[in-house]
């Protein structure tokens, strides 16, 4: 164990629980015992203890009595009954008082110790099997990169970085962050090498990833052959990891399948959203639309300004006319969005006919 536990022991049969008492003494525990409820109550008022363990029955304050009296004095102390009564009543009445947990008797050491360790060491232990496997995942990785990869391989890197990235701050592990920031500044420095060697021979092959400019005739015009009302919602600078958050709130509505592109360079908003809308590389929007392609010192606003133009030009390039067209909305603070969410039931019953 990491560290001791002080443990008090309120049970009317203490003569019995020596053996229990050496177990844990060995295992680096201190232990005091009294042997009814009322002297328990006394010594939680008075002592720091980490563990309770409580017999349900005994005479004269019986154990649930005690518990209640116990959570009045220190009510954040961790208690498990130790109980002969399996009734679920009783169960019921100890978990509305907030027990950590019970044992049936008879119980052995070993199953203290180890209610020991779920109360105080989980975290400890989950940390530990988490060091394990990202041992492992770093193992894998770096022999992966160590040689030559495809976009495939790369994007799969990518994703299960960022479902790490997750795992390690809800473990709060310091070390293991540091770990992981240098392990994914390696990745970065190989993916950008990888990138930089084949961008300009992608953009002359069909044998590459998704890039931005494919992502509405892959995704969005499928849909729409089968006949379906399709919602596209483009969510400005989202990372993976971040929608990885995200994801099971949206499980709860809907099926996902997730798929990854490649943005095209530069990857700044004005270039790689305008090419996901219009279906070209920024030198090919510029040629066909230079009234959609204003340069200025303000370029967010100004290349941003014709999304929906281009994307309905984009349709239209494909061989398809919706009727009517499609409906754009842009959204840049939450009034907006909860517009747009009153509004939503009322765009459903927007068909679109090819």
């Amino acid at each position: 164990m990491s560290r001791q536990i002080r443990i008090l022991w309120i049970d009317d049969e203490v003569c019995l629980l020596k053996p229990f008492i050496l177990f844990l003494q060995e295992k680096g525990h201190d232990i005091e015992t009294v042997t009814n409820g009322s002297d328990g109550i006394s010594k939680v008022a008075s002592g720091n203890y980490d563990l309770i363990l409580l017999d349900e029955m005994m005479p004269g304050l019986d154990g649930l009595t005690t518990l209640q009296e116990i959570k009045k004095v220190k009510p954040e102390v961790k208690v498990v009954m130790v109980t002969k009564n399996e009734e679920e009543g009783l169960m019921e009445k100890a978990i509305a008082s907030y027990i950590a947990d019970y044992l049936i008797k008879p119980v052995n050491p070993s199953q203290i110790l180890m209610t020991i360790k779920k109360l105080f060491n989980t975290e400890e232990i989950i940390s530990n099997k988490a060091g394990e496997e990202y041992s492992k995942f770093i193992s894998d990785i770096n022999s992966k990169i160590s040689q030559p990869l495809n976009w495939k391989e790369w994007a799969d890197i990518y994703l299960n970085i960022c479902k790490w990235d997750i795992n390690i701050d809800e473990l709060r592990d310091q070390a293991l962050k540091q770990t992981h920031f240098l392990q994914k500044k390696n990745c970065n420095t190989e993916f950008s090498n990888y990138v930089e060697k084949n961008y300009q021979h992608w953009l002359k092959v069909d044998d590459r990833p998704v890039f931005s400019f494919d992502v509405v005739s892959n995704y969005i015009l499928p849909e729409i052959d089968k006949g379906k009302t399709v919602y596209f919602l483009l969510l400005d600078c989202l990372r993976l990891d971040q929608y990885l958050v995200l994801e099971p709130l949206i499980r709860e509505f809907f099926d996902i399948n997730l798929d990854l592109y490649y943005s095209i360079l530069p990857t700044a908003t004005p270039y790689s959203r305008n090419s996901i809308f219009s279906g070209l590389l920024p030198i090919d929007i510029a040629d066909r639309f230079p009234e959609y392609w204003s340069g200025t010192s303000d370029l967010d606003k100004s290349r941003n300004r014709n999304e929906h133009q281009l994307l309905d030009e984009h349709i239209e390039d494909l061989g398809y006319e919706l009727n009517p067209k499609s409906k754009y909305i842009k959204v840049f603070n939450i009034e907006e969005g909860n517009f747009v969410l009153r509004k939503i039931s009322s765009y459903k019953q927007i068909k679109n006919s090819l």
